[in-house]
């Protein structure tokens, strides 16, 4: 073989083995609907933000929910 079918071959399985390093196993995620049913103050969230302990607060036009 010549010198750059070798390269052409080594760079080939190079950017396979990268691809393959790289790529994640994507993790299932879970979704929860809340509603004005389940005690929210407004169907309209503008704002989602998560605290240090893991409480979820949603920011509407009508305030803020935990």
């Amino acid at each position: 073989m010549n010198r750059l079918k070798k390269t052409t071959i080594c760079l080939l399985f190079l950017c396979i083995g990268v691809n393959y390093a790289f790529s994640d196993i994507p993790e299932q995620i879970n979704f929860s609907y809340i509603s004005i049913n389940e005690g929210l103050s407004q169907s309209t969230v503008f704002s989602i933000d998560q605290d240090q302990r893991g409480n979820m607060w949603f920011a509407t036009y009508d305030g803020v929910n935990k």
